[in-house]
This record gives C-alpha cells, structure tokens and sequence, in this order.
C-alpha cells in the first residue's frame, strides 16, 4: 500500500458523516454510519439482506488485536441516550474513534492508502475538552485495522495516522462555504459573502442546533442548544410503529422518513401485504416539533443578534434540513438571503476536510486560512 489521504470526520448523534480524498487530488469519497455500534464479532441476526443501494451496510472491524465491533443500521439502539439531553456531551472518545477507523480502514482497503491526515469537527460546548482527550488518545500513530463486509469477505490494512486538525463544528459548516478548489487544486474563496457579509449559520443536527454569527469572516456569536427535535420526532416515530406492531431502530426510521422521504411501511398480515400510510401521521409529529423545538431557538438566536445593519445570508445545514426544509424556508424568507445548504449532512465533515487539506497540501497555518487565497476573490 501507498499514498496519503485527507479524512474530515463530523461524529454526529444521528449518523457519522466522513469525507476523504487521496491526496493531491480533491475527489470526494463519502461515508455515512449511523450511529449505533455494536461489541459484537458478528453481523446481528436482524439483519435481513443486502440492499446494494442501502448505505447502511454491515462491516466488522478488529483495530490493534483489539475486541471485534460492528457499524451498520440495526445494531444497539441509542434510543434511550438519544433521548437524554445530555446525551451530545456523553460521548466517549473511544466510541467514537471506532467511527474513525471504519472510515480510515475501508478507504485503505479500496484505495490502496497507508498514511492519513484527519480532520475533527468537534461540538462547540466541548471544544477544549475534545481536543484534550484527542491529543492524548491513541488516534495518531501506526494500526492494523481487520475489516470483514457481510459475506463474510476480509482484509487487514495497516495505516498510519499522522496529523490531527480541530475545527469546531458549524464554524467547519462555514469553511465549506467558504472555501472551494480551483482547477489547479488551489484553495480560494469563490462567494464574497463568505468573506465580506454577516451570515448566520444553523446547524440541525439529530440531537443538537449549532448556531454561527460570522461579520466580515470574523466569528461573532456561536452557540450550541439541546436539543434539536429531531431525535424527539424519531422516538415519536418509534413508538408509533411500535404500537402498529413493528420494531424499528432509530436509525431505520431516520432513513426511511427522513432520508428517503418514504413514509410507507409494510406488514404481513393474515399472508397479505398490507402497505400503511403514516404520511398524515409523520406531517403532525414533524409540524409540532417545529413549533415547540426549532423555530423557537431560531427565533431567539436571530432576535439576540441585534444586527443593525441587517444579515446578508441566512444557511440552514445538518442532516435536521432534511426534516425542516421546507417550514424553514417559509418561515424566515422575509426578504433575507435564506439558502439550504445543498449537502447539509456533510457540511461539517466537508468543511473540517477542506481544512485539513489546506493545512497537509497548501501548507496554510491556522492564522492565516481565514484569509486563504485572498489574492484568488471571485
């Protein structure tokens, strides 16, 4: 194995988003985990098949001769930390690098990489605390990684992780924006508005809103609210359909209604295939939400701005846009700038990658990428 790549990780609490490109190159490969995790060697019994369009797809992994763990929609359900208000500052660092390594392994099983640089988006209430506990995790530095799909189909990869970059969340939502590659690779700012206005960004994450006041590039307000609603909406869902006779883990539910906009279930029932409608029942649930949860910490957070001058943009992202997409839009375009970001679940892992990659590739230092490329405005 040979080469180096970039990864940017954004360790969500509904899904795990990563982004990673071979260096020099600024091809973007994604992944998506939920966020459910299981210390089990193999594959959970639950599992019904292979959907080669289902990005949800069951890896076993081993790291370091350690314990064997899986990813993969229907392991252990978070149902009951989801649920807990404090479940976004719970998190254990070794739960969460496990997310890494499936990232870095199957990248290096498919691309022939042996060396990473990666890219964090950490909470913005747990910045200090994070980056403490990464330094002195056992991230950095050479690891076997086991990796079986499935079918049973292994492979062991040995990696080196070299570099860690920090970005807070939400603020990496805003490098995103902000920074784009020109033909030659080159990192430049390609809106104004990213450099030289006021944006607030709203990041709807499943457990969480991170919200970013930026003046002219300058952060001026950040704060992140418990909780988003979203993963009341989820429970909601979950204990509807339980009551109809399914059982559905979270993650499920967040692809099929969320993700997919499919809000058809089926059964079998007496040897029929009967398909339910939940359309009536999903639109109540998601509705309430947004009035009780999300549009009053919007409300306040605009409101305690104060910007007499006005806001240029207002961008909604997270993997929560999807759910709100349309009642944000028709509640806050009032003649502002209001824009969904066109990939909001990867919007922090894509940001956090855009930075690692201006500091391995382009050598820029942390003072200066906020002004990167000025020379290069268009």
């Amino acid at each position: 194995m040979s080469g180096k790549a970039i990864l940017g990780a954004d360790l969500g609490y509904g899904f795990e988003k990563f982004v990673v490109t071979k260096l020099p190159k600024t091809d973007e490969t994604k992944y998506l985990f939920p966020a459910l995790i299981t210390l089990e060697p193999t594959v959970p019994e639950t599992f019904s098949g292979v959907d080669k369009k289902n990005p949800f797809k069951y890896y076993v992994f081993r790291v370091d001769n350690g314990p064997h763990y899986t990813v993969g929609e229907g392991v252990t359900d978070f149902a009951d930390r989801i649920a807990n208000e404090n479940f976004a500052l719970d998190r254990d660092i070794d739960l969460l690098e496990k997310w890494l390594f499936a990232a870095i392994g199957l990248y290096a099983q498919q691309n022939n990489i042996d060396t990473f640089s990666v890219g964090w988006a950490v909470p913005l209430k747990r910045k200090q605390e994070e980056v403490d506990k990464i330094k002195q995790s056992n991230l950095r530095g050479l690891h076997t990684i086991d990796i079986s799909d499935i079918r049973g189909n292994g492979k062991t990869v040995g990696v080196e992780i070299d570099n860690i970059y920090i970005v807070e969340q939400t603020i990496s939502a805003f490098f995103d924006l902000k920074f784009d590659f020109n033909k030659e690779g080159k990192l430049i700012v390609k809106d104004p508005v990213y450099r030289d206005g006021r944006v607030v960004l709203i990041d709807i994450g499943t457990n969480t809103i991170g919200t970013v006041f930026v003046d002219a590039s300058t952060i001026q307000n950040k704060n992140m609210f418990s909780y988003s609603g979203v993963a009341e909406i989820l429970l909601d869902m979950q204990t509807l359909l339980a009551e109809m006779g399914y059982v559905s883990s979270l993650a499920s539910i967040q692809k099929k209604f969320i993700l997919e906009k499919n809000p058809i279930v089926k059964q079998f029932k007496n040897g029929r295939l009967i398909s339910v409608d939940l359309s009536k029942e999903f639109e109540e649930i998601r509705n309430r939400t947004f009035k009780s949860r999300v549009k009053p910490i919007i409300d306040n957070f605009l409101k305690s701005l104060n910007v007499e001058e006005g806001i240029d943009r207002v961008v909604f992202c997270g993997g929560g846009v999807y759910l709100f997409d349309d009642l944000l839009k028709d509640s806050y375009y009032n003649g502002q700038d209001i824009i969904v970001h066109p990939d909001p679940a990867y919007a922090n892992a894509r940001g956090v990658w855009k930075t690692a990659y201006a500091r391995e590739s382009l050598k820029t230092d942390d003072n200066t990428l906020n002004n990167v490329m000025d020379e290069d405005k268009e």
